[in-house]
């Protein structure tokens, strides 16, 4: 008989975000990948949903990180 394991919150994240056409999480000041998450060793219960995208020069002046324009950025917001 082959054992049945409960799926993995990082299986069930994936999942939701996959099945909604999200990219990956979101956070406050960082972002990750469907794939590459999360990077940080947990998943923070304040992480949203995220899209790639290229940042503006409105996220340049309005994050407070090393980000130039036309980085790639995780963001709740798909187009500026």
């Amino acid at each position: 008989m082959t054992e049945v394991y409960p799926a993995t919150v990082g299986t069930i994240v994936r999942q939701y975000l996959r099945e909604h056409g999200y990219d990956g999480l979101a956070g406050e000041h960082c972002g990750c990948s469907i794939e590459d998450f999360p990077p940080c060793e947990h998943i923070s219960p304040d992480c949203v949903g995220a899209y790639v995208r290229k940042a503006t020069q409105e996220d340049v002046d309005e994050l407070d990180a090393d980000l130039e324009v036309g980085d790639l950025i995780y963001s709740p917001i798909k187009e500026r």
